[in-house]
């Protein structure tokens, strides 16, 4: 082997290692939290150290279906929830803002809302459904717009 090749070779192992270690710290640094860590950090406030998260859930039974998206990004959180049931049918859009203030989305079915308080049924659907999170690699930050 000439000194060129092995002075090749050395110069790719250790490219491949400071790759491989940058992909491995932007891991550590961007980990999501989970569907329950998630919701206790709902809980407490403290969203605005979550990296720009993704998360969904789907729940299917005899009396239909019920399924909704949750982003989150700096604090704020947009929640969708489309409920396709026997007694009750429609969507729920909502912007929480990271300042806590709660917009409910004019497109929000009425039925959804109905005789109830629209922060308690918010906080239930965040709360209590099983999330599934995953990184948001691409924010879109238009989604936390409020619409005209």
């Amino acid at each position: 082997m000439t000194v060129a090749k092995g002075f090749f070779y050395l110069a790719a192992s250790l490219l491949a290692a400071v790759l491989l270690g940058g992909l491995y710290l932007l891991y550590k640094n961007t980990q999501i939290p989970t569907g329950a860590d998630m919701v206790q950090r709902f809980q407490q406030g403290t969203l605005a150290k979550v990296p720009p998260t993704s998360c969904s859930y789907k729940t299917s039974d005899f009396d239909g279906t019920d399924d909704g998206i949750l982003r989150i990004a700096e604090g704020n959180i947009f929640l969708k929830v489309v409920t396709v049931k026997a007694n009750l049918g429609g969507q729920l859009i909502v912007r929480i803002l990271n300042d806590g203030t709660y917009h409910v989305d004019p497109a929000t079915s009425i039925v959804m809302l109905q005789g109830n308080d629209p922060k308690e049924i918010i906080n239930s659907y965040v709360t209590t459904k099983s999330w599934d999170c995953s990184p948001w690699w691409s924010p879109e930050k238009n989604l936390f717009n409020l619409p005209q």
